[in-house]
């Protein structure tokens, strides 16, 4: 009993050890890297990225709503919108942006060091590795959380729940959050694309991220 719970206390402390309360997202770990990392072209500190985020994410909402109405048109189902702000739904949400970060975390793979930070100025949840990645798994990385927690029950909702009123209703007002809030992944999505050339890593170091190609 004595062995088992060391056991359990010892990976506790490995578990919280990968949890940093930070007070902004200006105190991300760094990476050593290499002497080609090239910079991404981004936004320079937190303050500059929100308003970014803020913007995309109104965009987001606008073409979620556009989206639904049509997909309901076709139907035959009268779009009568969604109900959010339910404490069910919020529940939800609240979940989901959690294991939004874990969903991250393992598309690394398991030997990576990664942690979640957690910082209470810019009210946000980070996963951050400096383990790096080929471009194509850096995209998957990115793009893994929304897949799983907004693409596909979205998608159930349009094949199966479009027209099961207050089930139908439930279920898209979900959807809505998992979209808005990977509105920083596509950024990071939309950068790696233009920047990063082909058989490039990316990794992040602080605040920003950097490709570079292995050397042979």
């Amino acid at each position: 009993y004595g062995f088992e719970g060391y056991y359990f206390l010892g990976n506790m402390y490995k578990f919280l050890n990968k949890h940093k309360l930070i007070k902004d997202l200006h105190n991300l770990e760094e990476a050593n890297l290499p002497d080609n990392a090239v910079m991404f072209k981004e936004s320079k500190d937190v303050e500059a990225f929100i308003p970014k985020c803020l913007l995309l994410a109104i965009v987001v909402t606008i073409i979620f709503v556009t989206i639904s109405k049509v997909i309901s048109d076709i139907q035959g189902v009268p779009y009568i919108g969604a109900d959010y702000f339910t404490l069910d739904i919020v529940a939800l949400w609240i979940v989901q942006a959690i294991l939004h970060e874990y969903i991250h975390a393992v598309c690394y793979g398991k030997n990576a060091d990664v942690k979640i930070y957690i910082s209470l100025n810019n009210g946000v949840l980070v996963c951050h590795s400096t383990k790096p990645l080929e471009k194509k798994r850096f995209i998957l990385m990115s793009i893994a959380p929304t897949l799983i927690f907004a693409v596909i029950p979205y998608v159930f909702w349009a094949v199966f729940f479009v027209n099961m009123g207050y089930v139908g209703t439930k279920v898209l007002s979900y959807c809505a959050f998992p979209f808005i809030f990977g509105v920083g992944d596509y950024i990071n999505i939309v950068n790696t694309i233009r920047q990063v050339p082909k058989g490039g890593f990316v990794v992040n170091s602080g605040f920003h991220s950097y490709w570079f190609h292995q050397k042979e």
